[in-house]
């Protein structure tokens, strides 16, 4: 490999160490119980995690007896549902958080909001606000096609949260595999 091609290689894999640093952490909205009004104080839950630009929540709910709107704050407060911003209803809501400031997502079944299924999510504009960037409880989501006759996701305590070191190394690690493997095709077939 010659000089310039040596740079190229050297840009292209610092390109992928900075996008892959940016990933976002992924949460589960109310860890384990997931997004339902059976006693999960989602005030409590979000106010113990320090959501960050590109972060990602997952409604997880069954669809028959809930949703996920995101609303205003005067819609939040009066627990409305007429006028959502965004309505998710597929009971495998995936959200990123990808503007900054306050964002406020309600059930609009009746009586859901009003039994406390409402949830009020700051983002941090930057990832320097607060480096407390980790989830109450270790549960990690992972996407499992669904069993048959059920829509319940599958979740799988394994020790360790969505943002823990570990996870996030193991993520960034394939996504570097998978770049330098096509590089390195690139370069082979150049």
């Amino acid at each position: 490999m010659d000089y310039t091609n040596k740079r190229v290689f050297l840009l292209l894999i610092l390109g992928l160490l900075w996008c892959s640093s940016s990933m976002g952490a992924v949460y589960q909205v109310g860890d384990a119980a997931g997004w339902n009004a059976q006693g999960t104080d989602y005030k409590a839950w979000a106010s113990n995690i320090n959501f960050q630009l590109g972060d990602t929540i997952v409604f997880n709910y069954s669809p028959q007896m809930h949703n996920a709107l995101e609303v205003s704050s005067a819609d939040f407060r009066a627990c409305s549902g007429a006028a959502p911003m965004v309505a998710y209803t597929s009971g495998n809501d995936q959200v990123v958080l990808s503007t900054p400031g306050e964002h406020y997502f309600i059930c609009s079944f009746p009586g859901m909001c009003q039994a406390g299924q409402k949830i009020k999510v700051k983002v941090s504009s930057s990832s320097s606000d607060n480096n407390n960037h980790s989830p109450p409880s270790p549960v990690v989501v992972v996407p499992k096609p669904p069993i048959a006759g059920t829509n319940m996701p599958r979740v799988y305590p394994i020790g360790c949260s969505a943002s823990s070191p570990l996870v996030s190394f193991h993520n960034k690690l394939g996504l570097i595999a998978l770049f330098t493997s096509c590089v390195f095709f690139a370069f082979y077939i150049h």
